[in-house]
């Protein structure tokens, strides 16, 4: 028999407090996840990653093209 967990809605501070300290390196650490959820496939390049001024949160690149 199949069991089901209970989905519940969370503050999302409560689970990730800093987007660059938490959040990032999560979704880095999970980037299958959301490779499945877009149905794009990619591999996880670098978090954190200088742009000219700015910091790119994940650079990711598509395996199949390298896009």
């Amino acid at each position: 028999m199949v069991q089901f967990g209970e989905l519940e809605d969370v503050k999302l501070r409560e689970v990730w407090g800093h987007e660059a300290h938490d959040f990032t390196p999560w979704l880095a650490s999970n980037i299958e996840r959301l490779s499945s959820a877009i149905g794009i496939p990619m591999d996880l390049e670098g978090t954190e990653v200088a742009v000219e001024q700015f910091s790119a949160d994940i650079v990711a690149r598509n395996p199949a093209d390298g896009r």
